[in-house]
């Protein structure tokens, strides 16, 4: 029965979609999680896409199926009322086998699809579980790197802050001191240079998140 629905998956889905890898992943573990799940969607989407395909097609072929047998029993009610032969409605009766033996076979059809849909799933799913541990060890070792990155970042844009504050203090403290000494050497000069600080540096943020 196994080969039966290899057989009948690969009629249906030949040739296999292949999954897309990811650049930006390059641990094989996760590598190997991330082909896994992009497995999973295709087989799901395609699986349900023949699925609908084939139901459309049941619905069809049992719509003709109910026809004919109306047909049929229109038909044998009025031979027993004698209007009509035995062989008219043989005849008719005739005309339901081959009808009868598609909707089994769409049936037979629908229901290796939906058996078969589960089975692969299902071996993904295990094959999903049985990486997890090293799925999850790899990415605490990724977020970890990522973390020290961050931490790193964190620690140069502090220092790089802090120089840009005592920067800014040092024109302040410039002109305090020209300002006092001018004032001691009795001139009353007004020192500008905050204002013109200011002034060049009006598009720079005053604030940084």
């Amino acid at each position: 029965m196994k080969k039966l629905f290899k057989k009948f998956f690969n009629k249906i889905f030949a040739p296999k979609a292949t999954v897309q890898q990811s650049p930006l992943v390059t641990n094989k573990h996760i590598q190997k999680m991330h082909d896994l799940k992009g497995e999973l969607s295709a087989i799901d989407s395609g699986f349900s896409k023949k699925l609908v395909e084939k139901e459309q097609e049941y619905d069809t072929v049992s719509m003709q199926y109910e026809e004919a047998y109306k047909a049929y029993a229109e038909l044998f009610k009025k031979h027993r009322k004698g209007l009509v032969g035995e062989a008219e409605v043989m005849a008719e009766k005739a005309k339901l086998k081959p009808l009868e033996m598609a909707v089994n076979a769409v049936r037979e059809e629908l229901d290796t699809i939906t058996q078969y849909k589960h089975e692969e799933i299902l071996s993904l799913l295990n094959s999903m579980q049985a990486l997890q541990d090293d799925y999850v060890k790899a990415k605490a070792e990724e977020l970890k790197f990522t973390a020290s990155h961050l931490k790193r970042i964190k620690l140069e844009y502090k220092q790089r802050f802090d120089s840009y504050i005592l920067s800014a203090k040092e024109v302040m403290e410039t002109e305090k001191v020209m300002q006092y000494y001018f004032k001691r050497m009795g001139f009353h000069k007004k020192i500008a240079m905050s204002e013109k600080l200011n002034a060049m540096l009006k598009d720079v943020p005053e604030r940084f998140e």
